[in-house]
């Protein structure tokens, strides 16, 4: 699923498609603060699917707790700063190339039951 923007909508959508992958599970969702996951909105949401959903929440402020933050900044710095690019269009095939490299290091997350 892929947003065009962040909004307590898009959230609201993408936790259905989470639950819709797991429906005879518990699911606990570690996210951090952004305003859009704390729309009144999410809020009923999360309190209407508290019995299969549980979100915990990273402190405010804290990237170095939130793990997309340091794999951003590794991407940044092995394949998007000091490159000059012809085009956004190079910029993306470079980032999806670093994108691939690092998955092909990473061993893939299987589920423990």
């Amino acid at each position: 699923m892929r947003a065009p923007t962040k909004s307590g909508t898009h959230f609201i959508a993408f936790l259905d498609c989470l639950l819709a992958e797991y429906p005879a599970q518990n699911v606990l969702l570690i996210a951090d603060n952004g305003s859009f996951h704390h729309t009144k909105a999410v809020e009923l949401y999360l309190q209407a699917h508290a019995d299969q959903l549980e979100v915990k929440w990273l402190p405010s402020y804290c990237p170095d707790l939130n793990d997309i933050e340091r794999t951003w900044r590794r991407l940044k710095a092995s394949h998007a700063s000091n490159f000059l690019f012809n085009s956004l269009d190079a910029l993306v095939d470079n980032v999806r190339k670093g994108t691939a490299e690092m998955n092909s290091r990473c061993a893939p997350l299987t589920s423990s039951s």
